[in-house]
């Protein structure tokens, strides 16, 4: 189980060199990439340590736990964990529509619910499920090669 969740964030740092986001994305050319989380999960504290370790494309990054819209507006990557309830997961994707964040999580339903990536366990592995549509929708460039790791569903 650790084994799955250092994946999971492995893969939610990694994601930085096969996503672009618009410069508009960020405030100045040295602001932080912040990688909130919604709901406790035991992803939780491998990001921390990497946000306190590493950057993203010469950047810092910050890691934020998010529970409300607003707090949600300032991230670029927003995970959320298997814990968080469908109608918090709807409403925070809700509130960033259209905005470039790269929404990330863990349910069955996540694609259904907007979502840009989801983590799935298949036998012992993580794989992931990627909407190319959302990505785009939210100003999100996805690199061929993380297309060619993920099952794309549209």
């Amino acid at each position: 189980m650790e084994r799955e969740h250092r994946i999971k964030a492995a893969y939610l740092y990694q994601f930085v060199n096969y996503i672009e986001w618009d410069e508009k994305a960020f405030s100045s050319p040295d602001s932080p990439l912040v990688i909130g989380v919604v709901g406790d999960d035991p992803v939780n504290k491998y990001l921390k340590l990497i946000a306190s370790q590493r950057k993203a494309k010469n950047r810092p990054i910050e890691y934020r736990e998010v529970s409300t819209v607003e707090e949600a507006k300032e991230c670029h990557i927003l995970f959320f964990s298997e814990s968080v309830p469908d109608e918090q997961v709807r409403k925070l994707i809700g509130g960033r529509q259209g905005e470039p964040v790269l929404l990330v999580g863990e349910k069955s339903q996540f694609l259904q619910h907007g979502g840009i990536i989801a983590f799935v366990i298949a036998g012992n592995n993580v794989r992931l499920q990627l909407s190319m549509k959302k990505a785009a929708s939210h100003g999100l460039r996805v690199s061929s090669q993380l297309a060619k790791i993920s099952n794309v569903v549209d």
